[in-house]
């Protein structure tokens, strides 16, 4: 039997595109900052678990824990949706100020 050996034909414009790419999106990564806080119901002033807080039209999210604590990591001047079955759903701006905040 006889093996054949097939090399691609090297496409630089490919490559620097994927660098391109891969460039772009660590920029994309150093432009976030990393937020955190707690949701607690309105009324009782006790933390809810299982919150969803998602930054808006992104599918980057996260749930509450036990104590109804939260971390994310969002792009600049974000703004956070937080929902819960049977509350009404929030959207909070997120601060790009150099303490950040939640407005």
């Amino acid at each position: 039997m006889m093996k054949l050996k097939f090399f691609r034909k090297r496409d630089t414009r490919r490559q620097l595109l994927c660098l391109l790419c891969i460039l772009c999106c660590s920029w994309t990564v150093l432009a976030q900052k990393r937020i955190s806080g707690t949701v607690v119901d309105g009324v009782n002033d006790e933390p809810i678990i299982g919150v969803n807080v998602v930054e808006k039209g992104t599918i980057n999210g996260t749930v509450t824990d036990v104590d109804g604590n939260f971390s994310l990591s969002v792009a600049e001047n974000a703004t956070l949706q937080v929902s819960y079955v049977g509350y009404i759903t929030q959207e909070i701006r997120v601060l790009s100020a150099m303490g950040g905040g939640i407005l």
